[in-house]
């Protein structure tokens, strides 16, 4: 792995795959987190890497990433796998994403709200009545 350095670099970079950052990453000792702009017409998703569990993904994909990203290095194939793993977290959600990211463990997560009620009537004029028929 590179120093221990360029993993707030990387963090980053991971970060901004996602969409359009919204404002800036604030990255501190443990962890890198900002607003994204994920979809166009939907609320802005923040994302919150871990660095030593994005690390430890990137440690663990290095052997597998080259399989399904061989023109790049371990690294790169990592973080194009980790953001492959985090776009899905977002797109296979049942709800609205309020956040996602990378965890202490190296694994990806997701917190989401509730999908939204659907009417189970079919479209139509109804009307109470009171009257007996």
């Amino acid at each position: 792995m590179r120093n221990s350095d360029s993993i707030p670099d990387l963090a980053r970079d991971l970060i901004s795959r996602g969409g359009t950052v919204l404002g800036r990453i604030a990255v501190d000792a443990h962890e890198a987190r900002a607003l994204v702009q994920v979809l166009p017409k939907a609320a802005p998703v923040e994302f919150v890497i871990d660095l030593q569990g994005l690390e430890r993904f990137i440690e663990a994909a290095r052997g597998s990433a080259p399989d399904v990203f061989p023109d790049v290095d371990g690294i790169e194939g990592g973080l194009r796998l980790v953001s492959e793993h985090l776009r899905a977290e977002v797109d296979s959600a049942e709800g609205k994403v309020f956040a996602v990211g990378v965890d202490r463990r190296g694994e990806t997560w997701r917190r989401a709200g509730p999908a939204p009620q659907r009417n189970a009537l079919p479209p139509g004029d109804y009307r109470w009545s009171a009257e007996r028929e």
